[in-house]
């Protein structure tokens, strides 16, 4: 006898019966001796015949008849269905982890339609019908679930292995970050030990980048303060990831660069009166516990009959003046510190311009902070000696226009492009807000935090650049030197300047000179040189409006190198829209923009940085080598 299974819950179960004969037998269906009312609720019949059992549970179990008539006779075939009460699968489909303690939505191994039935079994017994929700998690949910489906075409089975656990829990946890105090030879255990037996995942990172290192447990060497920074340890298994926080900085003063040095602050200087190179971490200057710092101004403090004092960090913003705990913020001057510049006496620009260094009178000492290379009409270049304990942050206040200056007037886009327009003697952008904007030489972020940010600020530091529509180039090269001088870890020089003038065509197409409080140059460009060793890299934008693509082989006047500098490598670059920039080797530059013998003559190609032996490993394996030399 033939038998046909079904699960309790299934939407129907079909049972063939195939008869012929001449004429054609009409099919009937008997059950435990009783004829089949076919069209109801419980049953119904195919075409061909098939029994067709609706809504089976276990009361559709028995044995079934098919019977064939004709007038010449009848026969008949007997067939016995099987109802279980659970579906039960021979093999596991899939698996799915699931967090203890979560919602889960287990998902059916089996395709199936909204319009299809959906019946979850487990240990033999139903415990869900359509969705599967598991509301909060234990590890009694774990287990093997069968997934039945079922339809008017007939019913499949699925088993789905649901494995139940927990992400990563640290045996020693800080809900904060974990504050280190940086000890010149000391050591440290960073502890991300969990209380899994099997050991998870380990990532570490130290200030973004990955580290080499796969330990729970990590003990920092403190050989050097470009171990300090920020540790990031991530743990992680098939149930999710957990991590960690650990900073390791000098303990000491911590002062805003955004908010802490505007008004009459005063000068910050070392004892020996120049400017300090303390570390800045999160917009911050940290300065050591216990170190001397000169406060000093041009005329006295708003406290003291002094115009200079010697003080010593205590903590946060707190500082001991002779044995008396003030706040920084009570260190003010009287009068606000003026930027001051000052003649060298030497020549710049092939004996055209002279070199004027930009900074501050401190006693009888000037404290410089950059130079600046100026015609007598217009700067030329400026140069930096980048640290890598520069802001990269802008502070809270802006240009110090000065007494022959009004920089907020003529960079205002409406004046600026009304006298564009008369120049031209057309409409030039008075539709639109794209206008040259006030580009400082040497950015404030560039510098030292504090008041070597405000020597930024005034008219000779300033040259028009078609920005407010494009700047994006420009700002992410300054960026890029930046980052570069932090990874190098020493100080790198930067020169950055404008060529040539802008003429545009007139409505005559007679080019004209275009000049706001200076003449308009039709390139910006920098030069970045790396004296420990010895190499160059020239970086040039065109400062050319409503520049178009076709038009950009016209400005290009060297080869373009930047694909060869794993630094400046963009896509970004060739955009018109952000500012075509482009690079050059430094002895191209020179010839093609007359700057021979401007320069100290690096010649090879700037194409990364030469960092501290330690800078070129990782923390981890830098640890390793420290450890082993003093094992020696």
């Amino acid at each position: 006898m033939k038998q046909f299974r079904a699960v309790s819950g299934d939407m129907m179960l079909r049972v063939p019966c195939y008869a012929s004969g001449n004429p054609k037998p009409t099919i009937t269906w008997t059950t435990n001796g009783l004829d089949i009312a076919t069209g109801s609720e419980w049953y119904d019949m195919a075409e061909d015949g098939s029994l067709i059992i609706k809504n089976v549970d276990t009361r559709s179990a028995g044995s079934y008849v098919c019977w064939a008539r004709n007038k010449f006779g009848a026969d008949n075939e007997a067939f016995d269905v099987i109802v279980e009460s659970y579906a039960a699968a021979n093999f596991v489909n899939t698996t799915f982890t699931v967090e203890e303690g979560k919602l889960a939505v287990v998902p059916c191994s089996v395709p199936h339609q909204r319009t299809d039935r959906v019946l979850w079994f487990k240990d033999s017994k139903k415990v869900a019908e359509g969705e599967l929700q598991l509301p909060y998690v234990t590890s009694r949910d774990a287990g093997v679930y069968t997934c039945r489906v079922s339809s008017f075409t007939g019913a499949k089975t699925g088993a789905t292995m649901v494995i139940t656990g927990s992400k990563p829990q640290f045996i020693y946890y800080n809900e904060k970050e974990s504050v280190i105090e940086y000890k010149e030879g000391g050591t440290q255990v960073m502890d991300c030990r969990t209380y899994e037996v099997t050991k998870p995942e380990v990532k570490w990172l130290h200030n973004g980048a990955s580290m080499d290192y796969d330990e729970l447990a990590y003990s920092l060497q403190m050989y050097s303060p470009s171990v300090k920074g920020r540790y990031t340890c991530i743990v992680s298994n098939e149930f999710g990831s957990a991590q960690q926080e650990f900073v390791v900085k000098t303990f000491g003063c911590a002062l805003d660069i955004k908010n802490d040095f505007k008004g009459n602050a005063p000068l910050m200087l070392t004892p020996k009166l120049e400017i300090p190179k303390f570390e800045v971490v999160d917009g911050h200057v940290n300065i050591p516990r216990d170190e001397y710092i000169v406060f000093y101004c041009h005329t006295r403090f708003t406290i003291l009959r002094k115009r200079e004092i010697m003080v010593t960090c205590v903590n946060n913003k707190i500082f001991d003046y002779e044995g008396t705990k003030l706040s920084y913020s009570d260190f003010k001057c009287n009068h606000k510190v003026d930027t001051i510049p000052f003649n060298t006496n030497h020549r710049c620009n092939h004996g055209n311009s002279e070199l004027i260094n930009i900074g501050f009178n401190a006693r009888k000492k000037f404290v410089p902070v950059y130079q600046l290379c100026w015609d007598g009409i217009k700067t030329v270049y400026s140069k930096l000696n980048i640290q890598p304990t520069l802001a990269n942050i802008l502070p809270n206040y802006g240009f110090n226009n000065g007494p022959h200056s009004n920089l907020n007037a003529i960079f205002n886009c409406n004046n600026q492009n009304n006298k564009i327009t008369e120049i031209l003697g057309l409409e030039f952008h008075t539709s639109d807000s794209c206008c040259f904007e006030k580009r400082q030489l040497v950015s404030p972020k560039d510098v030292a935090p504090g008041l070597s940010q405000t020597a930024t600020y005034i008219s000779l530091n300033v040259v028009p650049h078609w920005s407010t529509c494009n700047s994006q180039n420009w700002d992410d090269v300054e960026q890029r030197i930046r980052t570069l001088a932090v990874t190098a870890n020493h100080e790198l020089q930067v020169w950055t300047g404008v060529a040539q003038d802008l003429r545009l065509l007139d409505t005559s197409s007679t080019l004209r000179n275009i000049t706001l409080n200076q003449q308009v140059s039709k390139y910006l460009w920098k030069v970045i040189q790396d004296p420990a060793s010895k190499a160059s890299l020239a970086i040039i934008q065109v400062n050319v409006p409503d520049l178009e693509l076709r038009e950009m082989w016209k400005y290009r006047l060297c080869n373009d190198i930047c694909s060869q500098v794993r630094w400046m490598q963009s896509s970004h670059w060739r955009s018109v829209r952000r500012g075509y920039t482009y690079c050059c080797t430094l002895s191209d530059f020179e010839l093609a923009f007359s700057y021979s013998g401007e320069f100290p003559p690096y010649t090879k190609l700037l194409k990364d940085v030469d960092s501290p032996i330690y800078n070129n490993m990782s923390i981890a394996q830098t640890n390793k080598r420290v450890i082993a030399k003093r094992q020696l």
